[in-house]
């Protein structure tokens, strides 16, 4: 998957495989000054041991750089730091779609909110703030020391029901226009708000 940032081209790349398999491990691009880490969330040991599997959906940096919002298939969606991948903050609050859909969370334009679709079709937005966020530290084994802090949606749009979205499918695609500052739904339908 190839993202262009601000005037920078990024390469990012996401596999269930807990370790990159030994041709992708030795590969260029993924040695300094690339960076690779496994997702690993210490919160999730809470719910079950083992912990459940995350499938990542979609990947995608902020415009100015700071964050990769890692949207997943779970309970929860992941902020992490653009430069070293730490856990920054855990967006909860949605009804997750576990059939994968990809698309279905993104930040807007200001890269001040993150915006998410969910199973019940409505649309949730996270508020970042305008502060850097610290990420989470990192123990002598190179995994998070802690769960990354929660964050809970600002504001909850519930879906009507003439849009479509709440009809079995939900909000599956969000994407915030910013020319027009536009947002866009897709479920069985697509709405422009």
């Amino acid at each position: 998957m190839l993202r262009k940032s601000n005037s920078q081209l990024v390469r990012m790349c996401a596999s269930r495989q807990r370790e990159p398999n030994p041709p992708l491990k030795s590969h260029r691009s993924l040695q300094p000054p690339f960076v690779s880490s496994q997702l690993y969330d210490p919160g999730l040991l809470e719910i079950s041991v083992p912990p459940p599997s995350i499938t990542i959906t979609s990947l995608s940096i902020c415009n100015n750089g700071l964050y990769l919002l890692v949207g997943t298939s779970f309970d929860f969606h992941y902020l992490l730091d653009a430069f070293d991948l730490r856990p920054v903050r855990r967006l909860t609050g949605h009804r997750p779609l576990h059939d994968r859909s990809g698309a279905e969370v993104s930040f807007t334009a200001d890269s001040r909110y993150v915006v998410s679709g969910s199973a019940d079709g409505a649309i949730y937005f996270w508020d970042l703030g305008t502060e850097k966020m610290e990420p989470v530290p990192k123990g002598e084994d190179g995994r998070p020391v802690r769960a990354a802090p929660t964050l809970t949606p600002t504001v909850v749009v519930q879906s009507s029901s003439n849009t479509g979205l709440d009809q079995g499918g939900g909000s599956r695609a969000v994407r915030f226009g910013p020319r027009l500052c536009v947002l866009a739904v897709g479920g069985q339908e697509v709405v422009c708000a």
